[in-house]
């Protein structure tokens, strides 16, 4: 269970708690492929929240989830709802969920050898620094002036090194992003072990098949 957010599957109508997930986007997926239920997030960062599942067995207990007004509440969930249909369905969910973890840990990993940057998020910034420069008349706007004369470098190769840094990046995640989509998919109409794990290892074979960078 995460440490300030609880993410989850629950079944609509029953509320039954199908699933705990790593992350938002596991969530995300899981209920995307699965009829019939929500991803949903808790917040347990506040007091009234951090012991919101004290007292259970996360691996065993089967819990229902749900709202009193502005509480959250959990119950050990109405025996009559444990059916055969019930816990395959559970199963079928923690099985996907967990290879569609296995699958976004793997996909980041390539996004991870991209993280160059004091803050990432002056990406946007450096590609719309590059998309108002004029090289063929020799104009740069001052960000790209500024971090040519502090790299000790000319301007124009410090355009064409930027450049270069943005489409790397760009072409790792997109390809990474595309893989992920494609090999999620597959996962999130997998019945079985095998299939699942099939869809992994085509995911590790695309990864390194006609790669561009």
């Amino acid at each position: 269970m995460a440490k300030f957010n609880t993410f989850a599957v629950l079944e609509i109508g029953t509320s039954a708690l199908l699933y705990f997930a790593p992350t938002k986007l596991n969530a995300n997926l899981v209920s995307a492929g699965t009829l019939n239920t929500l991803a949903v997030q808790y917040s347990t960062a506040v007091k009234w929240r951090e012991n919101l599942f004290k007292g259970y067995d996360l691996s065993k207990d089967h819990l229902r989830v749900y709202k009193d007004g502005n509480n959250v509440l959990v119950k050990h969930l109405d025996p009559a709802v444990i059916t055969p249909e019930f816990l395959a369905k559970k199963q079928l969910v923690t099985m996907r969920g967990e290879y569609l973890y296995a699958l976004e840990m793997y996909t980041m990993a390539p996004i991870i050898r991209t993280a160059d940057l004091l803050d990432p998020s002056v990406l946007p910034f450096i590609t719309d620094q590059l998309g108002k420069a004029k090289p063929e008349e020799g104009y740069y706007p001052n960000a790209i002036q500024e971090y040519a004369f502090i790299s000790g470098i000319e301007t124009d190769t410090a355009y064409q090194e930027l450049s270069m840094r943005v489409e790397t990046v760009g072409l790792i995640r997109l390809r990474a992003q595309a893989i992920f989509d494609k090999y999620a998919r597959m996962i999130n109409i997998a019945t079985t072990k095998a299939e699942c794990s099939l869809a992994l290892n085509k995911a590790h074979e695309e990864r390194y098949m006609n790669a561009l960078v």
